[in-house]
């Protein structure tokens, strides 16, 4: 009886042993990273978007251009594709949440293709046809071009929040900006050694590739799943983004958590989730974000990066000052990824934001001082000093502003309309991003270099400033918990269960 009672008692205490083993055990998060990257490869094409035309319109305004453009026109090139992206964040806001997220993304490949095509068909047919025919046909392709990017900007970034574990979402949802910032260095390199054409036709392979990894690699989102009433479905999604090896109930118990943040917004309808104080007070917030992100320079300075390199006067070749600020951008975003794991969004807003505004000022004062003259000195720091701020505002402002307002997008919305609101949000950045591409040549035909700069260094700084005060944190926090964040009575909910 007794030698019974002890070997009874050695196998409860060895079972308890393994299974406290198993909760320590340090489970692999390669399949939920590489989910990430693979939704993040559509975010290159509107990075290349962004730098195709600072690189192509010096080419089509110059004497010896196959088509001729003006200025205004020059100015429609770069900014018509941002006027185009607001209708297909709202298009692909309906297709994300009645179709799924990973189907936006694979239906962005169709626009982007043909976008890039036709571009490149222009300049290869205009010897052969009208100026303007071949002009309209550029104009077509950025649009497409556009309405391709206005899909992809929400569904990319809202699909890797809903993979992501809490510990990761941070730096896995900034993913899009390093994607970004990755097409705007092709962009720029491409540009410097082929020809405008060739560089468009090249540019399509870039959405043909991440629609073809998405297709092999990517399941459905499961909170997409869930809204659905798909439960079944969810769980199997949800496994293909775990390591393998993790327990059975280790992923129903993140499932049931994914469920009680969709039950914790209840029944209502649409508009009613909508009208909500937790919906409107962040949107509101992130569009305010958006605001101050697309008037702080950095677009300008995407979108006409040769031309402005020009007009500071410094004696550097342009076309391999972007290449290399594009460098700058991609190299400070994979600091700011990681600076994401253990530094708060607010901090990083603040310290982004005036750092980068300082720099902005600083090109803006310069311009002003040089030019009338009241500064007039040859020193290699005084001459250098417009490349020495563009360099510093890159640094800082790819550490923290290209990062945390598309991190904002994925986790601080309701998930039962986080679709809608992702793409009310990109619909707006967008907007923003062609009001300010679009308004720089009238900027500086009526204040000037100096007063266009000074405007975007005052309109960063102020606004982060406006932002530290009232973004709550959501850095290591829950879906749930932000959300609850945002409502009158705080909710109070158990944290999910962490993939260690």
């Amino acid at each position: 009886m007794g030698k019974d009672y002890s070997e009874k008692s050695t196998e409860l205490h060895t079972l308890c042993r393994s299974k406290e083993r198993l909760g320590k055990k340090k489970f692999s998060s390669y399949r939920e990273i590489r989910a990430a990257f693979v939704a993040n490869l559509a975010v290159i094409h509107p990075g290349m978007m962004f730098s195709f035309s600072a690189m192509a319109l010096p080419e089509m305004l110059a004497d010896d251009s196959v088509i001729k453009i003006t200025t205004e026109q020059a100015s429609w090139i770069a900014s018509i594709a941002s006027f185009a992206t607001p209708a297909g964040c709202l298009f692909g806001a309906f297709i994300m949440d009645r179709f799924g997220r990973k189907f936006a993304l694979v239906f962005l490949s169709i626009p982007c293709i043909l976008g890039w095509l036709s571009v490149g068909a222009a300049g290869f047919v205009a010897p052969h046809v009208s100026n303007d025919f071949a002009l309209n046909i550029i104009y077509c392709g950025r649009m497409l071009k556009g309405f391709g990017t206005g899909i992809v900007a929400g569904a990319s970034r809202i699909y890797t929040s809903e993979i992501s574990t809490p510990r990761l979402r941070g730096t896995l949802t900034a993913l899009a900006s390093l994607g970004v910032s990755t097409g705007v260095l092709i962009g720029y390199s491409l540009g410097a050694l082929f020809y405008w054409p060739v560089v468009a036709v090249l540019s399509a392979l870039i959405p043909l590739a991440s629609v073809t990894l998405t297709l092999i690699y990517l399941p459905e989102s499961p909170t997409w799943y869930l809204t659905k009433k798909r439960s079944a479905e969810a769980r199997l999604a949800l496994q293909k983004v775990r390591d393998p090896a993790l327990p059975a109930e280790k992923v129903d118990a993140e499932l049931a958590h994914l469920g009680g943040v969709l039950e914790s917004g209840g029944t209502h309808s649409t508009w009613h989730e909508l009208s909500k104080g937790s919906s409107l007070k962040p949107l509101a917030l992130v569009i305010f974000y958006f605001f101050t992100y697309q008037f702080s320079g950095i677009s300008v300075l995407t979108f006409y990066n040769v031309q402005i390199v020009e007009s500071t006067g410094a004696n550097v070749d342009s076309s391999m000052a972007a290449v290399c600020f594009g460098v700058i951008r991609l190299v400070f975003n994979v600091i700011g990824c990681y600076l994401l794991t253990f530094c708060g969004r607010r901090f990083l807003t603040i310290a982004s934001g005036v750092a980068s505004g300082t720099a902005m000022l600083t090109l803006g004062v310069h311009h002003y001082l040089d030019a009338t003259g009241i500064v007039a000195s040859e020193a290699w720091l005084w001459r250098y000093l417009p490349i020495l701020s563009i360099v510093f505002f890159y640094v800082s402002y790819s550490m923290g502003y290209l990062l945390v307002p598309w991190v904002l997008t994925g986790e601080i919305y309701p998930a039962k309309i986080r679709g809608l609101l992702g793409g009310i949000t990109t619909c707006f950045a967008h907007s923003f991003l062609f009001a300010a591409v679009k308004s720089f040549p009238y900027l500086m035909e009526n204040v000037g270099f100096h007063g266009s700069f000074c405007f975007y260094g005052c309109t960063v700084a102020f606004g982060s400033i406006i932002l530290f005060i009232l973004l709550p944190e959501t850095r290591g926090r829950t879906l749930l918990q932000i959300e609850s964040s945002f409502k009158r009575v705080p909710h109070v909910s158990t944290p999910p269960p962490q993939v260690a």
